[in-house]
């Protein structure tokens, strides 16, 4: 008999030395991959929070030039403070990276420059109000690309970032799992250890001075387990519910030494109420003989209030009856602070999130508004040149004559400019309605419109498979009418144009392409294709507002697609735009973010 409980024994500590070490060995690991996605959560807060500021410092800085009101200036002032602080704050919490402190180097000079062109605008107004400020930005086209600049790296910081997080969130989750398992099985093997130290003891007194030795042996190993368990394990005796043993985890939790503890009970170190709450679930353990699971409790110790996830076992003596209870803590305090940081962190990007889409609809009505009250002066205009040209031709000179013209021309032209930007400015506003799309169908329909309202179309069509799509057809019809007509403009001089049209599934996407064999563009101006108003070639030869890409641009995002594109100067263009399959585009965005 006494062989057999000997090798019994001795797995049983086997199995816990290996438990317990490997629930070490994880906790460690654990706590290091939660301090580095809370870090990267950190960055990503600190990254939104320098957009942020920096976005509302240049709406600061343009409103003052428009209007001239020095409150925002002031608040210029607090928005390039709050920028700098939290620059200040990426530069130091990014120190272990080095592609991030490489972007951030990129980003001083470009910031610099972006704040002294603010700057040249605001000097501008003070000098000559609104004309000075124009003319600034006529003398220099190029004011806008610092900003584009700074847009770039900051999305490849957050992009980053993004990697990062996902990394070390799918590091710390798979270390959790295996500390949940490691401590499951550690706590499983001491139950059965001390289990059978506690009763096997009591039924072998007889053969105490010939296993003495051993036994010795079995102790001390078994106290240098749970002396180094990075957890409080604590033993009460049955009766009185007083301490019996406290592993050195406890007595560092509690801030006691175990001398202070053994032999005295809970009413002893806490408030009354907390240690009824304490002995009410120790007497429940022990009248049930079930192991209890608290997934949190309260504990008030010389430190200070500490959160414990506590598991309570009854040990079972030779009568059958419980004679002693184990209980196994784990300090989850730092844990709930992290969670509760996080949950803080999540909430005040939600706060900015509201905050950037309020602002960009503000921005959206003002420029709906504004080009809106354009239109009756322009029509004033269009009129009276219209009365100069009919009822006062013969008092006008050739050369009049010809001034009329041009007066009534950019009326015409700065009329479909307006348009155009009214049609740009309800892409946001307009509700969008998802359905299943017959994108053959719907194109076919587009390229029949274009052949009526152009007779004169030379250009050779080819038209490939179209996989069905999800979306809102007016909108995703508008896209195909604008880059096919893109397409044709700048095919229509070339020898034999062609243009191509066709679509695949890509992944968890659907991509279209629309390639011409036009004159192309120099891929070096690329980040201009998709803004407003932005030209790549001269109005002369390809007549135009310049809208068209911005607003096939613009519809894609709603989708939550996206559009690029790519061209050799000479041989042609290819645009692309991908859709979401059914299940993510069965819901559109109704948030717009200029990327």
């Amino acid at each position: 008999m006494l062989p057999n409980l000997l090798l019994s024994f001795g797995g049983a500590l086997l199995v816990v030395a290996i438990s317990g070490w490997l629930a070490y060995t994880a906790a460690l690991r654990n706590t290091e991959a939660s301090r580095m996605v809370m870090h990267t959560q950190e960055v990503l807060a600190d990254l939104r929070l320098f957009q942020i500021n920096l976005s509302e410092m240049v709406g600061a800085t343009r409103a003052f030039v428009i209007t001239g009101s020095e409150d925002y200036i002031v608040e210029r002032a607090i928005k390039r403070e709050s920028m700098d602080k939290a620059l200040a704050r990426l530069a130091a919490i990014t120190g272990d990276n080095p592609v991030q402190r490489g972007m951030l180097a990129e980003l001083r000079p470009e910031l610099v420059q972006r704040i002294s062109v603010l700057d040249n605008l605001i000097a501008a107004y003070r000098r000559g109000g609104t004309p000075a400020v124009q003319a600034l930005s006529r003398g220099s086209p190029d004011l806008s690309q610092p900003q584009r600049r700074i847009a770039a790296i900051l999305q490849r910081m957050e992009a980053n970032a993004q990697s990062l997080l996902q990394q070390r969130v799918k590091i710390d989750v798979d270390g959790t799992r295996r500390l949940r398992t490691t401590m499951a099985l550690f706590l499983l093997s001491t139950i059965v250890l001390l289990s059978i130290l506690f009763v096997r003891a009591r039924r072998n007194l007889i053969e105490r001075d010939r296993a003495e030795a051993e036994t010795d042996l079995q102790r001390r190993f078994l106290e240098s387990v749970v002396e180094n368990l990075p957890n409080m394990l604590f033993i009460k005796d049955a009766a009185r519910l007083a301490f019996v043993r406290m592993n050195r985890a406890g007595e560092e939790l509690l801030g006691r030494s175990r001398e202070e503890l053994i032999g005295r009970t809970d009413f002893d170190f806490f408030p009354e109420e907390m240690a009824r709450q304490f002995v009410a679930k120790d007497r429940e353990v022990l009248a049930t003989g079930q192991m209890q699971n608290i997934e949190t409790e309260t504990l008030q110790t010389a430190r200070g209030a500490r959160f414990l996830h506590t598991k309570k076992v009854p040990i079972v003596g030779d009568d059958g009856t419980p004679a002693y209870l184990l209980g196994i803590s784990e300090d989850i305090t730092e844990r709930r602070a992290f969670e509760e940081r996080l949950l803080e962190l999540n909430q005040r990007l939600e706060r900015n999130s509201l905050q950037l889409a309020a602002a960009n609809e503000e921005l959206e009505s003002f420029s709906y508004s504004v080009s809106h009250d354009l239109r009756a002066p322009l029509r004033a205009m269009d009129g009276y040149a219209a009365l100069i040209e009919e009822d006062c031709s013969e008092q006008l000179n050739d050369e009049g004559k010809r001034f009329v013209g041009a007066i009534r021309d950019s009326a015409r032209k700065m009329g479909l400019l307006i348009d155009d930007l009214l049609t740009f400015s309800r892409l946001c506003r307009q509700q969008m309605i998802a359905s299943s799309i017959n994108t053959a169908a719907m194109v076919q329909h587009v390229l029949k419109e274009l052949r009526a309202s152009d007779p004169k179309l030379n250009a050779e069509i080819l038209v490939q498979a179209l996989p069905e799509c999800v979306g809102d057809e007016r909108l995703l019809q508008r896209v195909w009418a604008n880059l096919i007509e893109n397409a044709v403009k700048y095919s229509r001089k070339v020898p034999q144009p062609r243009v191509e049209l066709g679509g695949e599934q890509r992944e968890n996407a659907l991509v279209f392409w629309v390639r011409d064999n036009g004159v192309g563009f120099d891929m070096r101006y690329y980040d201009k294709l998709f803004s407003v108003f932005q030209r790549l070639h001269s109005e002369t030869d390809y007549p135009g507002t310049g809208v068209g890409l911005a607003t096939a641009h613009r519809i894609v995002v709603r989708h939550q697609g996206k559009v690029w594109a790519e061209s050799i100067p000479g041989k042609g263009a290819a645009f692309y735009f991908s859709l979401p399959l059914s299940t993510a585009a069965s819901a559109p965005t109704e948030d717009y973010h200029r990327s």
